[in-house]
């Protein structure tokens, strides 16, 4: 049953209708970023309790210190050679993120709070406006910040690109395997959406599974996010000296087209419940696919961003002083187990919280081989 933002459902009908079935990837970017009625560009509260789902700035400002112990250590990197550090955050969401690191960037790094400047990289107007209200009451950090709404708009970069479950809302190509590699596409029949497979759209996709080929089993389904591989492309482009740290769902590519995953990474996200049904509350409900962090590598190699590390959340966080912090907390506290500040901290790293889900992969231009704190427990590269 088709369900959602009325006006939105009649766009994509009359864009089927003209074109014929349209690959899911125009679907989804419809459904997500329509510039007047897409989940994205809505006013409705998506992140924290009121929302559809959490981030991990959401459950504990621990998560944006840490996160500023590891911009630090990048900036006193890039001021040994620079007058600047420049932070780009790309997707800010509702801005607590921006929020919490510069505050904790100016009060334990006073001498790189000095010499930032920092991009917040978003496309949507009503985000914009958001973001701009909440760093109203504190000017001082908001004469650091200038907004954009795309890589183009940024000046040359000597610093750290980063982003925290951005890539995963990227809208992406399903494909699927019936006795060979077909794409999935929408097309509008007797009043309801439906799938039908066709040959690939996009040359890029052939191309991808070329450099990461698949062991398909038939109607085994996955995901293919050009997108994000385009924006590392542009972001490596316009970094001179630096680093990209990238936070999100995902893995590395055997693990992400293994049978294990045979109907794909695909979700919806409303109201905190996650179902697999893109085609109930349109514009109304996040969609989002796991990251192919191979190929993250892959394309940033090709523009001289070479890899540093890839590891859990869980470990990124626990090598720049989580555990630490936990304990300096847990100290002033009765009962640790009923306190929900505590549990919430915890949840950052535990095996059955956000720790394992999320992964951090961090890549470098023109620094040479370093060891970040927030590396001590990396795992392996992509290797090919």
């Amino acid at each position: 049953m088709i369900s959602g933002n009325q006006i939105l459902i009649e766009r994509i009908i009359q864009k089927i209708n003209s074109e014929g079935a349209i690959p899911f990837k125009d679907f989804m970017e419809m459904s997500l970023y329509d510039p007047m009625d897409g989940y994205y560009v809505s006013p409705r509260e998506k992140i924290g309790t009121k929302g559809d789902f959490y981030t991990s700035p959401e459950v504990h400002p621990s998560f944006a210190k840490m996160l500023s112990r590891q911009f630090a250590e990048m900036a006193e990197i890039i001021l040994k050679e620079s007058s600047h550090f420049d932070l780009v955050e790309a997707g800010p969401g509702n801005g607590i993120l921006a929020l919490e690191l510069l505050k904790t960037l100016k009060t334990e790094s006073g001498g790189v709070f000095d010499r930032l400047n920092y991009f917040m990289l978003e496309s949507s107007p009503a985000l914009i406006l958001r973001q701009k209200e909440l760093f109203n009451p504190f000017p001082e950090l908001k004469s650091k910040i200038s907004w954009v709404t795309s890589l183009n708009e940024l000046p040359v970069i000597h610093g750290t690109f980063f982003s925290n479950e951005v890539f995963d809302a990227f809208p992406v190509h399903r494909v699927v395997w019936k006795k060979g590699l077909s794409e999935i596409f929408v097309d509008y029949k007797d009043g309801q959406f439906i799938e039908v497979p066709k040959p690939i759209s996009d040359p890029a996709l052939e191309h991808y599974f070329k450099i990461f080929p698949v062991n398909w089993i038939e109607d085994q389904e996955g995901e293919v996010n050009i997108n994000s591989i385009n924006w590392m492309k542009e972001a490596a482009r316009k970094l001179n000296r630096g680093f990209v740290v990238t936070i999100d769902y995902g893995d590395l590519y055997e693990e992400l087209y293994s049978i294990k995953r045979k109907k794909g990474t695909f979700l919806c996200y409303q109201n905190h419940k996650t179902n697999c049904n893109p085609y109930e509350s349109i514009g109304e409900q996040d969609m989002t696919s796991h990251i192919n962090f191979s190929a993250l590598q892959v394309v940033g190699i090709e523009e001289d961003l070479r890899p540093l590390g890839f590891l859990e959340q869980s470990h990124f966080l626990i090598g720049l002083g989580m555990i630490e912090e936990i304990d300096r907390y847990v100290q002033t506290l009765e009962d640790p187990t009923r306190d929900l500040i505590f549990r919430a901290m915890k949840h950052l790293i535990h095996p059955e919280g956000l720790g394992p889900i999320y992964k951090v992969l961090i890549q470098q231009k023109r620094i040479g081989e370093i060891r970040l704190e927030g590396l001590k427990f990396a795992r392996g590269c992509f290797q090919k």
